[in-house]
């Protein structure tokens, strides 16, 4: 590093010696030098506290980041697993439809078996009747036929 010039134009009005350094002694030299490098160790201290701030704010910012990164993978897997929970939830959802429908048409093919079986027994209970019926008529008739005959016979005897 150059060495650093003394005679700076802030430092003249300061009560310092205003010239050239060649005119101070040795020991003033010395003391100026020894001023330097409290100056330079103070800026170097200053410059080095900075850096540690800046570093401590870096670290702190990089981790924020790492949180929030990590949060958001986070955040992804539970919505993933959500996700695929809602899939299986459909999945399920569609084949108990599909379970309930082909059950609603099993349903209607029996009460169609039912109905037609039904209709088929009112057929024959109405002609299991209507051959009763048509059986008592003519009993019926015969009988009163014989009567009949039997009431004409009783007549003509007496």
């Amino acid at each position: 590093m150059p060495p650093k010039r003394s005679g700076k134009a802030g430092k003249a009005g300061k009560g310092g010696k205003a010239g050239p350094t060649s005119n101070l002694t040795a020991e003033e030299k010395a003391l100026q030098n020894q001023k330097e490098m409290e100056e330079v160790a103070a800026q170097v201290m200053a410059v080095t506290q900075q850096l540690e701030k800046e570093r401590n704010a870096r670290n702190y910012s990089q981790m924020e980041r790492d949180q929030v990164g990590q949060l958001y993978e986070a955040a992804n897997r539970q919505l993933e697993v959500k996700r695929r929970e809602c899939l299986l939830l459909d999945n399920k959802v569609e084949e108990l439809e599909r379970r309930h429908q082909a059950d609603i048409k099993v349903f209607n093919q029996k009460i169609k078996a039912l109905r037609y079986e039904h209709s088929l027994t009112q057929k024959e209970v109405r002609s299991w009747g209507e051959n009763i019926l048509a059986n008592e008529v003519s009993e019926h008739r015969h009988r009163n036929a014989e009567t009949k005959l039997d009431q004409m016979q009783s007549h003509k005897i007496v």
